[in-house]
């Protein structure tokens, strides 16, 4: 199975930033991407990848405690 190519508006509304904004994490390097030409083309799975990466608490970690106060009430 191919992998998704995602070009740059549909990576803006994957990571709910502008287009201008994508194009900036590009040039700074703070985004996995790939270039045809001109076009920047982006994997689905590393943007996925780099979302995972961001800190703050994943699902798994807070579900164990929803769990429990859902026992509690």
């Amino acid at each position: 199975m191919r992998e998704k190519l995602l070009g740059v508006e549909e990576a803006s509304e994957m990571l709910g930033r502008t287009q201008n904004g994508i194009r900036r994490m590009v040039e700074r390097r703070q985004l996995p991407f790939r270039k045809n030409g001109k076009r920047l083309l982006f994997l689905e799975s590393e943007l996925l990848g780099f979302i995972e990466a961001l800190p703050g608490v994943s699902l798994e970690e807070i579900c164990p405690q929803i769990d429990g106060q859902s026992r509690r009430v």
